[in-house]
Parts: C-alpha cells; structure tokens; sequence
C-alpha cells in the first residue's frame, strides 16, 4: 500500500465490531426504534462489597437453551488535510437476538453450543448516507453487498465450542454462511480466497458471541483483584499500526438482581500501539495515540451465565509530517481519526 493510500485509510466497519472493553463515561440512551436496548447498568438490590474469593464459571449443560440480546453502536470519524480537506464518519448500530442451545459436553467440559440469530436491526450513516436494514427485508443486489452477511447468518446457524471459563475455542459448520455470503459464481473462485472468507466470517462470529462468554476469571477472582486476559494482537485496517489489548476485570461488588444472586465486576483496558516502521523513515510523526475502555459484566452465579454488561471503548490516533500530493510534490499533512464503540448484552431468557 503507497503511503498516501495508507494515509487516508480509514476504519469504516460496516460489519460486526468485536472490540469489548470500554471507558465509564455516559453512553448514549438507547438504540431507537422496536430494537431498543437499555445502556444503563443493570439496578441491583442488596448491594455490598465483595469480599474473600468467589468461584466463577459458566454453566453449560446439555440441552440449555438461553437467549441474549445484544448491541454494538459504533462512531467513527476521520478528518485529514494534505492539499484539500477530507473528513469521514460513521455511525451504526447493530441490534441482535441470538438464541444459544447447548447440543453437546465433552469430558473436559467444553460445551458444543448452536447459535441461532433470530433478529438483526442495522441502522448506519456513513458520510451521509443512511441505510437500514432488519430481518426479512428482501435484499436487491446493491443491498445484498450492504447487509449479505446478516441475511446469511439469520438464515443459517453455527456452532461454537466453549469452556467453562467463557474461552470460545472454535467457531465452525459455517459453511452455509460462507455460501450465502459469496457472489454468485462463487464456484470459480479460487480455494484459498474461500477459506480466508471463511476465516474472516469466523473471527465475525467469534466477536459477535464472545460478548456473551467472556473469559473474565481463571474460574475464581479475588476481590479487588484484577484479572488481565491478554488478546492477539489486531491489525488496523489501515496498515498504520498493530493495537495490542489486555481487558482487566476486577470483582467490586455483590448483589441482588429478580431473586438471583449477582457479582459485579469493573472492566478495564490496558493497550499499546505498535506504529508501522514505514512511517518514522518516511517522515510521518505520531502526534497522539490514545485508548480508553471500562464499563461494568453482571454475572449471575446462580445461572453461571452473564446477566448484563456495558463496555465502551474510545480510541484517538492523530499524525502529521509531509507526504506526495497527487502531483508527487510533498506537502505538509495532518491526520486524526477518533471512534468510540458501546457494547451492551442483555439476556432475555
């Protein structure tokens, strides 16, 4: 990718956003419309501070049948000035049902569970332009590339492997999705670019559930202490910089929720940039680099399941220094880009 291109690359997602850690400032309200989803933390009784230790871990039997609602609201926005002044944004919101049956457990109690999404409500304006898409639309060509991949997923289902801890280990019998997703013709395309579409349709699913099964402890959290589950590191889509993210969770409190018995624990982020070596040799300085996340996981230890959850995550990258204008003469140029990413899960039953 030549460095102007890297320049003015931007993070429009118009797929399913995996971040889950978050800051603790006010989130917006609500998502409007019939899919709304309470952003408020969840209000306990009985309320009192932890104390000693606690044993976490989800129970998955076989046979359990659970349903989550779940809400990724993103913005984004990029203003970049080299010889004209171009900025970019973007707001959607994702509003899913996703019905969960555990179909198997193995001797090492890793559960087999079948994800159904029932629903999907897609709202975004990307620099202007407003789209929407729910389930059961009929989809035209051009829309089929807008929203192909919610159709797919709310007709066909996928599977998931999950211990009891909330690590997903694998994602698969995604191959109908897979099918739906691609372009007709999609028997002359070669192998190896299925299976990357296969992959990257895995790492979708994968961020869409593990909002539901998040690996919060070691199977006991100490009040007050913080567990740090470190996270491969991600690739901006702009080629600038590789993100490297630990979520911090830290059991606070104990309470009450309809009868059940509720562990409240703070989520926090811990993260670093690793800025692509192309951009000191060609001159490009880093001006900023900051990331912020928290929000607050309810778990319910009666159910052994996640009751609710809120995170947020705010990200701020900003650049500056001299790049070739579209006559190959070198200018001066500044970049920043600033998104913010509220996840919210709810279980419905």
């Amino acid at each position: 990718m030549s460095l102007r291109k890297m320049i003015l690359s931007i993070l429009m997602v118009s797929s399913l956003v995996i971040y889950s850690g978050c800051d603790s400032s006010d989130s917006p309200a609500s998502v409007a419309g019939d899919n709304s989803v309470d952003t408020n933390y969840l209000t306990l009784t009985d309320v009192k501070p932890a104390e000693g230790e606690s044993k976490f871990g989800y129970k998955l039997e076989k046979g359990d049948k659970f349903t989550y609602k779940i809400a990724f609201i993103n913005v984004v926005s990029q203003e970049t000035k080299i010889d004209t002044v171009m900025k970019q944004t973007m707001d959607q919101q994702n509003v899913l049902v996703i019905d969960f049956e555990v179909k198997d457990v193995d001797k090492d109690t890793i559960a087999e569970v079948e994800v159904t999404t029932k629903s999907i409500y897609v709202k975004s304006d990307i620099n202007g332009e407003k789209k929407e898409y729910k389930t059961g639309d009929k989809l035209d060509s051009a829309k089929k590339l807008d929203f192909g991949f919610y159709e797919a997923i709310t007709t066909n289902s996928f599977f998931a492997r999950v211990d009891k801890n909330g690590n997903i280990r694998e994602v698969f019998r995604v191959d109908k999705i897979v099918d739906a997703v691609l372009p007709q013709g999609k028997d002359s395309i070669p192998a190896q670019q299925k299976e990357m579409a296969a992959d990257e349709i895995k790492n979708n699913l994968k961020g869409m559930i593990m909002q539901v099964f998040r690996s919060f402890s070691p199977g006991t959290l100490k009040a007050n202490e913080t567990y740090r589950d470190q996270k491969p590191p991600v690739n901006d889509p702009s080629g600038m910089y590789q993100l490297s993210a630990t979520q911090l969770y830290t059991l606070k409190e104990k309470g009450k929720f309809s009868g059940s018995n509720i562990s409240v624990i703070e989520a926090g982020y811990d993260a670093s940039y690793a800025f692509n070596p192309e951009l000191e040799k060609q001159g490009i300085k880093v001006d900023r680099s900051v990331i912020t996340g928290g929000g607050k996981v309810f778990y319910n230890d009666d159910q052994g399941k996640l009751q609710k959850s809120r995170t947020n995550l705010i990200e701020e990258v900003a650049f500056s220094g001299k790049i070739p204008d579209r006559t190959g003469k070198l200018t001066d140029f500044t970049s920043v880009k600033k998104s913010r990413v509220v996840n919210v899960v709810e279980k419905l039953k």
